[in-house]
This record gives C-alpha cells, structure tokens and sequence, in this order.
C-alpha cells in the first residue's frame, strides 16, 4: 500500500486531455478524459450540476441526466445495462411540499424551515430556493422566497414572480 504525503502526487496516474463539450443548444454535455498508466484509477468527479429554476409557478420541470454512453479504452463501450440509469426529477419552482401546487403553505413552510421548525429533508429545496434568484453559485433559500410565494398568492406577482403590472 502507497502512502500520500500532503502536497504529494498520488499514487496513480492522474487524467490526461480531460475536455468538455457543452451543447447547449441541445442540452447534451461529453466528458472525455484519458488515464495514462496502469493503475487503476480512483472516481473522479468531473462535474456538478447545479441547477436553477427558471419556470412559472405554474410549470412542472422534469430533469432527466441520462449517461448514454460510457467508454473504457481496454474493454470499448460498456454495456448500456453497466452504466447509470437514468436520473429524472421534477421540480415546480415555488412548491415546496412538492404536492404540485404553489400555496401560501410553501411560504409558510419555508418560514419554519428557516426558523429551524423544519428540517432541509422536509421540503423541496430546489423548488424553495429557487422562487427569488439571489445567489451567483445557485439559489439560497430566504424569507424574501417565502414572501415572492405570498405575494404571487395575493396576485401581486406573476407566476415568474415579477411584480405585477
């Protein structure tokens, strides 16, 4: 067994050429990456998704991240039943109760979440923190999502949660 030293290269091979191909317009994202030696190679994690509803109060989004293709130099494409499933969520951005509507107790559930009376695993955190979009590194959750809920309840704001007109 190797040991690491802070600071020290590890004891396996590092990813070479690693690139990334973003499709926007499509959606789809390539990882491709080599591994230089003959060490097996620990997981890498090569990406983070992060994302941020951008919907009506009035949208479901389905999210679906689906690893199409997985490939290894020595063996060629693994079989498509050795790679991950499919991952497919959906998210309607105000809901917090994830019951498909957005209602004054979304707000309200927000409101006990951040007063500590709820805990992060009893609402849907996407859904609540994505009503007001307040963070460069993705949305947090705060008493301003649980008043853009209100408000969008009172029809004070549009199911994008603008102001009204």
């Amino acid at each position: 067994m190797k040991s690491v030293q802070p600071g020290a290269a590890p004891p396996w091979d590092s990813l070479s050429n690693l690139t990334v191909v973003i499709g926007n317009p499509t959606g789809r994202t390539d990882f491709n990456s080599s591994q230089t030696g003959s060490q097996p190679q620990p997981p890498q994690t090569v990406a983070r998704l992060v994302p941020v509803l951008n919907s009506l109060a009035t949208e479901t989004v389905t999210l679906s991240v689906d690893f199409t293709t997985i490939y290894d130099a020595v063996v060629g494409n693994i079989p498509e039943d050795a790679a991950q499933p499919v991952a497919s969520l959906s998210f309607r951005r105000g809901d917090t109760d994830g019951n498909g509507n957005v209602t004054v107790f979304d707000a309200l559930l927000i409101a006990q979440y951040l007063a500590n009376l709820k805990t992060a695993s009893q609402l849907g955190v996407l859904n609540a923190a994505s009503v007001n979009h307040d963070g460069a590194a993705g949305d947090k959750i705060t008493i301003v999502d649980a008043l853009f809920i209100a408000q969008y309840k009172a029809l004070l704001k549009n199911a994008d949660y603008t102001p009204r007109q």
